[in-house]
């Protein structure tokens, strides 16, 4: 039987959103219940600009985001939007199975809730298979299991949660290797950043093209409240930063003080000051003398601590106490090291 839609004719999203404005308002007001129904399907009307592939010609689209920020439904979106565009194999890739499924698929942002209700997939589990009204079809694979991308061959690929991978490099490379159909294979991968080797090389690499959205930009479609206890709890924190901001935290090489260093001295609220020991009348006279020596190593801090013995008579002869290291250990060195 054929379909009852089949001679009406089609709406062309793409002219519509292309035209000017003010044609734009004149056309809506002319709208029929289908077109309506197919701009209403269309992210691009309302997913923010992070959310949207970047312009260009990339070969894989980075969407570093905080909790909730919108990332699995820029993935499925992107995936939904190739699929009507003529793609036809795909390989979806999580941290596990179960993520696979239960976000990336079958999630409130997932494939199989996202567009048009006619044009959704149905879900093989036999199979791990996706498969849609048009022939696309979607492979479910695990990152515990790098491996078993090995052989298929994929057009489009989109990999959640990326920082969580058990093998990230590993995994991605292999990935990599089996997009090899179509006219210009492409990758989407999403996710809250950590930083993981792979994920500080990636973001440096050729072809890469990168979005970034923190979890405020979609504070509408989250719980209330959720966003305001979050910034309560982690506000101003690295994790906050790297968990709520989407923020890629990373200590530059050699750096004096690394971020874990100040996170675990900050405190609620500022201790009693400490008491001046008490000298004896020998050395009373002889001023406590601490000397940082610059100089550098790769890693390292470029001071090392040297301090004089405080001796009553007899010229101060300097010894180091500390070898090339960062200020957390070598500062109470010279401290433990003056003799009052």
């Amino acid at each position: 039987m054929p379909n009852s839609n089949s001679c009406a004719p089609t709406f062309d999203v793409d002219s519509f959103l292309a035209s000017p404005k003010p044609e734009q308002r004149a056309r809506f007001a002319q709208l029929g219940e289908t077109a309506l129904l197919q701009l209403k399907a269309d992210f691009r009307l309302c997913g923010t600009p992070a959310q949207l592939p970047p312009p260009g010609d990339w070969l894989i689209w980075l969407f570093l985001g905080g909790r909730g920020a919108g990332k699995t439904r820029a993935g499925a979106e992107w995936v939904y939007a190739q699929v009507k565009a003529g793609i036809r194999r795909i390989a979806l890739v999580g941290p596990t199975f179960n993520d696979v499924r239960e976000v990336m698929i079958d999630g409130p942002s997932g494939l199989a809730n996202i567009g048009r209700e006619a044009e959704r997939p149905r879900y093989e589990v036999s199979r791990k298979r996706l498969i849609w009204p048009n022939e696309a079809e979607a492979y479910a694979f695990s990152a515990e299991d790098p491996d078993g991308l090995r052989g298929p061959q994929f057009e489009l690929a989109w990999g959640d949660e990326f920082a969580a991978w058990a093998e990230p490099q590993k995994t991605l490379d292999t990935l990599r290797m089996g997009l090899r159909l179509g006219d210009r294979p492409r990758l989407m991968l999403s996710t809250t950043p950590r930083p993981i080797p792979a994920l500080k090389t990636l973001v440096k690499a050729d072809g890469v093209a990168s979005s970034h959205q923190p979890t405020s930009e979609n504070a509408a479609n989250l719980a209330p409240g959720f966003l305001a206890a979050m910034q309560a709890a982690y506000g101003g924190s690295a994790l906050g930063r790297q968990e709520i901001e989407g923020v890629l935290i990373d200590d530059p090489a050699g750096a004096l003080w690394r971020r874990a260093d100040i996170e675990a001295a900050i405190v609620n609220k500022a201790p009693q000051p400490l008491a001046a020991p008490a000298r004896t009348s020998a050395a009373s006279s002889l001023p406590a003398r601490a000397a940082r020596a610059p100089r550098g190593a790769p890693g390292c801090s470029p001071i090392a601590p040297s301090v004089p013995p405080c001796r009553p008579t007899g010229p101060a002869s300097w010894r180091r106490v500390s070898k090339l290291s960062r200020p957390t250990a070598w500062s109470p060195r010279p401290i433990r090291a003056v003799r009052w």
